[in-house]
């Protein structure tokens, strides 16, 4: 059936949330180590060689090192009260090995003396205090190694200076002002931008290793974590000469251009300038550098060519289109300098908020960011955040602005019959891991064996399968997001006669060239292509639905993907494993975006939209809905606990259980999109440390389940996810979910989707779907009143019933209208 029809808008206005009830199960008990007596009296020791040497009432960092066997339980050395915090840790093998801690001496070691004390008297096997045991020693002896947070390898050992990212404790008073003055008391160069973030400034300074060792010593400010500066990868091409005047004076003829008070605009954030083409320039609104320093670039291939993307997509494609309407514009902004690279290292998440404030001004203008620049992969984060990707989740969360950013590129020569497990090994590059933002990968179609059969090559990728340039997230953690989400075209390469796999311009896309004169267009291709294509997709799609939320945008782009036929046959064979659907994801993503299906319903085939602001956590309460702590203390402490939105689903019983379509198998997939609050520090990123202010869940009652059922599920889980248990590991699998409710494929990042098989009959007793919040470093923030906890979400629900002449739209739309008339207002 044709997809014409508008998406339902459900009401959420009036549905109220319920809090979490625990079981009071509790958490899983941590083994006692050691003789409890002389390994008291060893740390004691410790301490009081370390209180020698600084005075009292002095702050400053020490290092507790793990247990070598079970590694150091590090979360319990930060109390509240107990004149300790926690700055950053150390991992190896899957094991904290040390963690660094600032002190207020005299409290902190009062406190843990007694603490070692009431150990030390413990019975062995207790639970008391039983994350002393994992303390092997402590050290007030901190070096660069200590706080250097990648890898190790990396740490420069020559005397030449380096750029470095400092991390700074953001608790104590007058700390820029303290760090500025110990920077020029000890001649240290650094940039004076930086990056605030909740509990951390960021900090370039330019210094040797052997300078930087001195500076921790003479600096009156505690840093936290050290790491090396980013460098920015400049994306590689091979431009064409591709392209004629007449096609060219083809195009513009066809084209519909948007009227000059367009409110819909694609800002590209590269390295230069899009060049005034004749076929860009009725489209380009503005061209501006972040930061007014920075040497023009006018005339940049790169940008330009993305810009051309962004407005007609691949030249090739668009030459066939009987007409062609863009109905949005576009500005760029230069965010880092080609010529000065060197001589001034930049903070590229400062770059990047500088480009959104200078963009970000008119209220009126509903804008959407698209980059393709990323960092060198000297480094590789598996996952974890960056200065870089924090700040960009920082930008979104706080403007919510949609971001597509590119996962970066392989660019290496590699042997055909290595290259897959090449691309599983090498990571999705920085800031391409954050989680807020849309991370675009590619996939091509590009594979006509005809245009390479002359030298002998032959195309690299099949026709739907991931482009060899993409890069994944096959080896980040199951912690951290599917990255990329989805893939656009970005173009193949070819296998030489060598079997070597090279680039090939016959297999890029055609676009617009910077080059004033002849030729007219150019080749491009990679993932700077595919993020370019993104950018006139996302275009078009709020040009269809301008007041849906950026949450729902990037919900409606995710939840309209699908693997391509290819993608499944080479990564998924039935039956399949968990480990080959893992790769697929952290691979292929979600697939492949239809904008068609991205803006229209269907009779058989149609979309639910959920959009609402929610309060995540509350202040935990008794069973007379009294808070007491508020009551007792008359102040905020630190009882939050989550919030359950109950969501009715307008299914129409009657419908679903007609002879049509009791029986017939129905798709129904579930995305929920949220931006977090980032909270970034290298401190085990656990439960209490995590990155993201608070998690979103989602699920839906299952036929034979009643309402109060469910919700005693809603809780058990949210319980088991809270305390890290692995009681839902042990429950079977329902293989009707794609995923499964506990998989990571489901509840990493902050954009969640799965796909529930059932039939008709099913469906249509499944009547809610319940979003809840678990943990987050909002809800463990003493800082942070849970009315101050309020984050919005969109929920995406699509029903698919297959190739069936039976209008399923109609009757639902009827419901919800329903619904709609009998809203009453409730008075605040």
């Amino acid at each position: 059936m044709p997809r014409d029809k508008q998406h339902l808008i459900l009401n959420t206005e009036n549905i109220a949330p319920s809090l979490f009830k625990g079981t009071g199960r509790g958490k899983q008990v941590i083994p006692n180590i050691g003789d409890r007596p002389s390994h008291s009296r060893h740390l004691s020791e410790e301490i009081q060689q370390i209180k020698v040497r600084h005075p009292e009432g002095a702050v400053y960092t020490i290092k507790f090192n793990g247990n070598v066997e079970t590694g150091l339980f590090f979360e319990n050395l930060e109390q509240p009260g107990s004149g300790m915090e926690l700055l950053s840790i150390k991992e190896k093998d899957g094991k904290v090995v040390s963690a660094n801690v600032s002190v207020e001496s005299q409290k902190a070691f009062n406190k843990l003396q007694k603490a070692l004390l009431k150990y030390a008297q413990s019975v062995p096997g207790s639970k008391t205090l039983s994350y002393i045991g994992s303390i092997g020693a402590i050290t007030d002896d901190i070096k660069i190694v200590d706080l250097f947070m990648d890898d190790v390898r990396l740490l420069p050992e020559d005397n030449d200076e380096h750029w470095w990212e400092l991390w700074l404790d953001k608790k104590q008073a007058n700390v820029i002002e303290n760090f500025v003055q110990s920077a020029n008391d000890n001649g240290i160069i650094f940039n004076s931008k930086y990056i605030d973030f909740p509990d951390r400034y960021v900090f370039l300074c330019k210094v040797s290793t052997i300078g930087l060792n001195n500076f921790l010593n003479n600096c009156n400010v505690i840093i936290t974590e050290i790491h090396l500066a980013k460098t920015i990868n400049f994306p590689i091409t091979d431009l064409s000469q591709k392209g004629q005047d007449e096609i060219e004076i083809e195009l513009k003829n066809k084209t519909v251009y948007p009227n000059n008070d367009a409110n819909i605009r694609i800002t590209i954030l590269d390295n230069g300038l899009i060049v005034r083409h004749d076929l860009l320039d009725p489209l380009i609104v503005r061209n501006i550098k972040a930061v007014d320093a920075f040497a023009d670039n006018p005339t940049n291939d790169h940008t330009t060519s993305m810009g051309s993307l962004v407005a007609f997509g691949d030249i090739a494609q668009a030459i066939a289109l009987p007409s062609i309407t863009i109905p949005y514009k576009m500005e760029s902004v230069q965010i880092f300098d080609l010529y000065n690279q060197i001589q001034d290292r930049e903070l590229w998440g400062a770059i990047t908020e500088l480009s959104v404030q200078k963009t970000n001004s008119n209220p009126d203008i509903v804008n959407a960011y698209v980059m393709a620049a990323s960092a060198d992969n000297l480094s590789e984060e598996f996952g974890k955040p960056t200065s870089w990707s924090a700040k960009i989740d920082d930008i979104i969360f706080k403007h919510n602005k949609l971001f597509a950013i590119s996962v970066g590129n392989i660019n290496r020569i590699i042997r055909a019959d290595e290259y897959d497990e090449y691309q599983k090994d090498l990571c999705v590059e920085d800031p391409a891991q954050s989680w807020n933002a849309l991370s675009i990968g590619a996939y091509t179609n590009l594979a006509d064996q005809n245009l390479c059969v002359a030298n002998g090559s032959v195309p690299y990728a099949q026709a739907g399968d991931l482009s060899p340039y993409s890069r994944t997230s096959v080896r980040f953690g199951k912690q951290w997001p599917i990255k990329p989400e989805v893939v656009f075209e970005g173009g193949n390469r070819i296998i030489a006669p060598d079997a070597r796999v090279y680039n090939g311009d016959m297999f890029e896309l055609v676009t617009c060239s910077s080059t004033i004169n002849n030729p007219s267009f150019c080749g491009f291709s990679m993932t700077s292509a595919a993020t370019g294509m993104a950018g006139q997709f996302i275009g078009n799609l709020i040009a269809k639905h301008p007041t849906y939320w950026p949450e729902t945008i990037r919900g409606l782009i995710v939840n309209s993907a699908d693997w391509t036929d290819i993608m499944l046959a080479k990564r998924l064979p039935e039956p399949h494993t968990k480990e080959q659907l893992t790769n697929l994801i952290r691979m292929c993503g979600y697939g492949v975006p239809d904008l068609e299906k991205a803006i229209y319903s269907a009779n058989n085939a149609l979309t639910l939209i959920a959009e609402k602001e929610f309060q995540v956590y509350d202040y935990k309460r008794d069973e007379n809905g009294v808070i007491p702590r508020l009551i007792r203390t008359q102040e905020f402490k630190n009882d939050k606990v989550c919030q359950i939105l109950m969501i009715p689903m307008p299914w129409p019983a009657e419908l679903f259980q007609s002879d049509e379509l009791r029986d017939r198998k129905i798709k129904v997939k579930i995305t929920l999109s949220y931006f977090v609050d980032p909270n970034p520090s290298s401190r085990g990123y656990g439960r209490k440390f995590s990155y993201q202010s608070h998690n979103l869940r989602f699920d839906l009652q299952m036929p034979t389940e009643t309402e109060a059922e469910f919700m005693n599920r809603i809780n058990a889980n949210i319980e088991e996810e809270s305390d890290e248990r692995d009681d839902a590991a042990r429950r079977p699998r329902d293989d009707r979910w794609t995923f499964g409710k506990r998989s990571p494929m489901r509840t990493a990042g902050s954009i969640h989707q799965d796909v529930l098989t059932t039939n008709g009959s099913e469906l249509a007793n499944m009547k809610n779907i319940a979003i809840y919040s678990v943990g987050g470093w909002w809800r463990d923030s003493k800082k942070i009143r849970p009315e101050n906890t309020k984050t919005r979400f969109s929920l995406i629900v699509s029903i698919d019933a297959g190739d069936i002449d039976v209008d399923i739209y109609t009757p639902i739309e009827n419901i919800i209208q329903i619904q709609n008339r009998n809203v009453v207002e409730v008075p605040i």
